[in-house]
């Protein structure tokens, strides 16, 4: 499972593999499979943010993760930087 998670920034992307994606998240509430994913999907939540299939991936990865996950998107999202900040709000 970890060699999913590792491509999960890519498979969040795609048309079919975000689908993959948000269901292993759901699936796997309170695993580390879970935090690994919301992990991978942090390192590049600025960009993600702004695509048509994984803003989908990230929108439902902030609601089934718990909150120290949560809390992690968020401050990725605001560490990297006000003008990639600014371009998820203008999206």
């Amino acid at each position: 499972m970890s060699a999913g998670a590792v491509q999960s920034v890519k498979l969040a992307q795609d048309p079919f593999g975000n689908y993959v994606v948000q269901n292993v998240l759901s699936s796997f509430k309170g695993h580390p499979v879970q935090a690994l994913l919301a992990t991978n999907l942090c390192k590049e939540v600025a960009k993600l943010a702004t695509q048509k299939f994984s803003s989908n991936v990230l929108e439902h990865c902030f609601s089934v993760v718990d909150d120290t996950a949560r809390t992690s998107i968020i401050d990725d999202l605001i560490n990297a930087g006000t003008s990639k900040l600014a371009l998820v709000a203008k999206d």
